[in-house]
């Protein structure tokens, strides 16, 4: 959730300062969810373009009654709707544009409504602007669809004259993931006594406490943080992709064994592009981790593969949204 709310928020972001004609931008989010993107809202306050948030709480299955039951009227007036993930505007307007590596009716296959939402999906086939690597082929195959590149959330980042030696341990925000992960705390914790202090871990705020230890600390998703990381041992979600790739980072990638299409999916991925490496576990991803700081062969060619992607995806996407609103 937090990585779509970021994934937003940058857009708009750009998208106000690019802009030179008038606009206003209505955002539906949980607004207790903003407080950890309180220095780009107050960024956003000072441009010319008006941008104006309402509160949605509900998840994914309770978005859009809860939208519809609130905010009918805002929605019936805008321009344009855009949506990050969510089908259901199409059901209500024509004038609709999606972005996102992934829509949920490919996650949720199983339930009905889902079904339904992939129906009215390709029945109207809608602008949908993903990234060109980690969208599925089908999704891809659509007329409609506009690849773009990884999204590179610190572009002035420069990493310094020494190597970065650190690995980041994180395992996302959804509850199947934190459940998983609480299970394979025992395993990663002998890991990281293995480790030491021969290299920092930063690890995920809500397990430091159950993980800290010699070179052990907390994670806090800054520039900072990224700027020693060489490696981020991690549930795969497209946030943490991207900002562990566009840093020059390896991702070794875990996941829970059940249905959970975006994480295989974007594991996989990983794999083909030759800059991740797909692990049964936490600690074996840990392990792997570790031992590929230590070998200079393999991080040179993972920084080659690098060097073959392309991170300039969030001006892209304005651009393209620029394109579809004018």
């Amino acid at each position: 959730m937090f990585s779509f709310i970021k994934r937003v928020l940058y857009l708009i972001d750009l998208l106000c300062r690019r802009s030179t004609e008038r606009m206003e931008i209505s955002v539906f989010v949980d607004l207790m969810k903003l407080r950890k993107f309180a220095t780009l809202i107050d960024q956003l306050q000072v441009q010319k373009v008006k941008v104006n948030f309402f509160n949605i709480q509900s998840d994914v299955l309770g978005y859009e009654q809860e939208f519809i039951a609130k905010y009918k009227d805002e929605f019936q007036k805008a321009d344009a709707v855009w949506s990050d993930n969510l089908i259901f505007p199409l059901k209500h307007r024509k004038e609709v544009f999606l972005t996102g590596s992934f829509l949920w009716f490919e996650v949720m296959s199983e339930r009905i409504e889902m079904k339904r939402e992939e129906e009215i999906f390709f029945s109207h086939q809608p602008a949908l602007i993903g990234n060109k690597d980690f969208t599925t082929p089908r999704l891809q195959a659509v007329p409609s669809f506009a690849g773009v590149g990884i999204y590179n959330y610190f572009p002035s980042l420069a990493k310094g004259t020494n190597e970065p030696k650190g690995i980041l341990l994180s395992c996302g925000g959804t509850a199947g993931a934190r459940k998983f992960f609480q299970k394979e705390l025992p395993e990663v914790r002998k890991e990281l006594a293995r480790i030491g202090n021969e290299t920092e871990v930063f690890v995920e705020p809500d397990f430091y406490d159950a993980l800290k230890g010699p070179g052990v600390k907390r994670a806090d998703f800054s520039s900072r943080m990224f700027e020693s990381v060489a490696a981020a041992v991690t549930r795969p979600g497209m946030g943490t992709v991207c900002d562990t790739l566009s840093t020059g980072g390896r991702i070794f990638a875990f996941h829970e064994e059940e249905n959970n299409f975006e994480v295989r999916h974007n594991a996989l991925i990983l794999e083909k592009l030759e800059v991740g490496l797909k692990c049964e576990s936490a600690a074996k991803a840990l392990q792997a981790a570790f031992k590929y700081l230590k070998d200079e062969p393999a991080r040179e060619k993972n920084a080659e593969a690098l060097k073959k992607l392309d991170f300039n995806g969030l001006e892209q996407t304005v651009n393209k949204i620029r394109e579809i609103l004018n």
